[in-house]
């Protein structure tokens, strides 16, 4: 019995120490941590074993806190942006768990999607653009479709693109396009493209080369969304005819001449040495004026005068952008003998590769037309990509055909169709020589140009006042002829008296 006693008293001493045991344990202080959102603080709470009671580790936390510890945003440590971070309690530090190294530098917890200068090489540049491409539209759903279509040489042509994402229209980009020749140099590089303002079309206007023929690859790209310019006024062209026909700069080729049209000292150039003089009925200048493609505000000025016309005597400026467009006309009354200065804007009219001309429209040598210190000058856009934007780049390409005409033009007035005579103009060049300059119009499509064709004809009987005289015999018998009729009016009206 003793024995069971025993047994039964050592059993409850072990259940009350199991049982004081675990009701020390629950009463364990619980160290709850905390966060002082005013002054950015963590408290961290903590058990001290040899105390039994809780402490607290004071920790400032750069970005806020929470119950949870520091709040760990993404953030920069140079060029490497940290990411996915959380708060460490072994540590009671941030931990991250991707790392990226940022091309164009790391600010305020992201990496710079753009550098903040371009590289001044425009390769370069463009690579940069290209490689900070983002999805402002899913590139896999951009359409760039590039159209052309098939032109004679010589016509006035277009090159067009539309860009659209899923089928919708983007009408806010900046696109450009490079044309190439069949041997795969190139004719237009990389000009600013028109946008219509509608379903995301672009276009360029252009004369495609008279006498290549092939196809032309087309080339085009387009920057989202629109690229910044600013305008850069300059003078495109000059010329004050102090080196000859070929002088100046920024044409695309020489002055072209026919007729009594001469680069002289004498008659008072306006400026320098040298100017232009025409005379006659016969003269006609041409040049062609180098690139003005996506430009602004485009004029034409230079100074002229005009001499000793007569009655019914002119002299004309035309600009040609696939029509020739008459800007001037000086006629009798306007001859002081006088420079003014003329300037035209050529804004409105087809820009790309243009001709000015000048024609005389006079009687004789001694009537003049001069022309001086001709200037072309034009706001060409300079884009540039503002810094902090992010750009896309698509492409697309597409091309061209320049065909020659059915029937080529060997002759200026063997044509299809008949060409329209314009102008007529004779004079004298000497006293037994008559001078005929014709001006035709000969139009193909929309496409128009003059021609100037200059005649001579052999007076048998000598040249006056810009005709050939008549054969003197036939005067002779002409006057016999009338003074016979006359004498038989007189002796029917005596009779009949």
């Amino acid at each position: 019995m003793n024995s069971k006693i025993l047994i039964a008293f050592l059993t409850i001493f072990v259940i009350t120490i199991n049982i004081h045991s675990a009701y020390s344990q629950q009463i364990v202080p619980m160290c709850k941590s905390w966060c002082d959102e005013k002054t950015n603080t963590y408290f961290y709470g903590f058990l001290n074993e040899r105390t039994r009671e809780c402490e607290y580790k004071k920790i400032f936390c750069e970005h806020g806190c929470n119950e949870k510890g520091c709040l760990c945003p993404d953030t920069c440590i140079g060029d490497v942006l940290v990411s996915n971070g959380y708060f460490d309690l072994k540590t009671l530090q941030c931990q991250y768990q991707q790392k990226q190294e940022c091309k164009y530098g790391c600010k305020n917890g992201e990496c710079i999607p753009f550098p903040e200068e371009l590289p001044e090489d425009e390769q370069k540049a463009r690579e940069v653009i290209f490689d900070v491409n983002k999805k402002i539209y899913d590139l896999t759903k951009i359409k760039l479709k590039v159209h052309g279509t098939e032109y004679y040489g010589g016509e006035y042509a277009k090159v067009f693109l539309q860009l659209t994402s899923e089928g919708q229209p983007i009408d806010n980009a900046s696109c450009f396009v490079t044309i190439y020749y069949p041997n795969a140099t190139k004719f237009i590089d990389d000009v600013g493209m028109v946008s219509l303002g509608e379903n995301g079309l672009y276009y360029i206007n252009f004369f495609v080369p008279e006498d290549i023929y092939g196809i032309y690859m087309v080339s085009a790209y387009c920057y989202l969304p629109t690229l910044a310019y600013n305008l850069t006024c300059v003078t495109t062209s000059y010329d004050g005819f102090e080196n000859g026909w070929s002088g100046g700069y920024g044409w695309s080729d020489a002055w072209y001449h026919t007729g009594d049209a001469s680069i002289v000292t004498s008659g008072t150039p306006y400026n320098g040495t040298y100017h232009l003089r025409l005379r006659r009925g016969n003269a006609w200048v041409e040049r062609p004026v180098n690139n003005l493609y996506d430009v602004v505000n485009a004029t034409i000025s230079f100074w002229a005068k005009a001499n000793s016309f007569e009655s019914g005597e002119e002299a004309y400026f035309y600009f040609w952008d696939g029509n020739y467009h008459l800007l001037k006309t000086w006629v009798n009354g306007e001859d002081d003998n006088i420079y003014h200065f003329y300037t035209f804007n050529i804004s409105n009219y087809h820009l790309g590769n243009n001709i000015i001309a000048f024609e005389s429209g006079m009687s004789g040598a001694g009537d003049y037309f001069y022309v001086d210190d001709i200037r072309i000058t034009a706001c060409y856009k300079t884009y540039f990509f503002v810094n902090g934007t992010v750009y896309q780049q698509v492409r697309g390409s597409g091309e061209l055909h320049v065909s020659e005409l059915p029937e080529k033009i060997y002759d200026y007035f063997v044509t299809v169709p008949e060409p329209t005579k314009i102008s007529n103009h004779d004079y004298c060049i000497d006293n037994q020589t008559l001078g005929k300059t014709i001006t035709y119009k000969m139009c193909i499509n929309q496409n128009c140009k003059y021609y100037v064709k200059n005649e001579t004809i052999h007076c048998n009987y000598g040249c006056a006042n810009n005709k050939c005289l008549p054969d003197p015999s036939e005067q002779i018998f002409t006057a016999i002829v009338i003074t016979i009729i006359v004498g038989i009016i007189v002796f029917i009206a005596w009779r009949i008296v």
